[in-house]
């Protein structure tokens, strides 16, 4: 079980948000939202290096119909939930006139 604590801190902090994952390992099935009576087995922190990430990308395969499509689907999924984090703040900063 794990989760990301994705925020919008003062300062740059969009890839230690989005490269960092806190884990729990916890003895036997859990279902959702039914972890608090199971044994914690061991607890950490994953973290993504850029390079690691950006051969993690050249893996990315889709198959069908419109691969080329299917990837662009993911892409805007995964970016249209990093800009409604730390989109608004960009959209606030206005240029000088």
């Amino acid at each position: 079980m794990g989760h990301k604590d994705v925020h919008d801190d003062p300062g740059l902090d969009v890839w230690r948000d989005t490269s960092t994952l806190y884990v729990r390992m916890l003895a036997g099935h859990v279902p959702p939202d039914g972890d608090a009576a199971a044994p914690v087995l061991g607890a950490g922190v994953i973290t993504i290096l850029v390079r690691d990430f950006v051969h993690q990308m050249t893996t990315f395969r889709a198959v069908g119909p419109h691969p080329a499509r299917a990837l662009e689907r993911f892409g805007r999924l995964f970016l249209g939930e990093l800009w409604a984090v730390y989109g608004p703040r960009l959209a606030l900063t206005k240029e000088p006139s």
